[in-house]
């Protein structure tokens, strides 16, 4: 499944392409000890060609980059309802 997520943040807009082969990157690559690096790493991956520079700035910012995937993350994966069974 590839989407196209645009977001503003900070009043500026970004746009990423996320696809089942970078969402599961990010997954493999998440550690109990290291959030930020794949956080970070999926969203270079994904960011459209001009608007790397916008947000290379945004990632300077502490806890940018994890509030920033979450938003990505969550616009991309579809809702999932899951009943355990009796």
């Amino acid at each position: 499944m590839d989407k196209t997520i645009s977001l503003t943040v900070n009043g500026t807009d970004l746009a990423f392409d996320v696809t089942l082969d970078a969402f599961n990157t990010y997954a493999n690559e998440m550690q109990p000890t290291d959030k930020i690096n794949p956080c970070h790493n999926f969203l270079m991956r994904t960011v459209k060609t001009e608007c790397k520079d916008a947000l290379r700035d945004q990632l300077e910012q502490p806890g940018v980059a994890i509030e920033l995937a979450a938003a990505v993350l969550s616009s991309y994966k579809p809702k999932v309802t899951i009943t355990l069974g009796k």
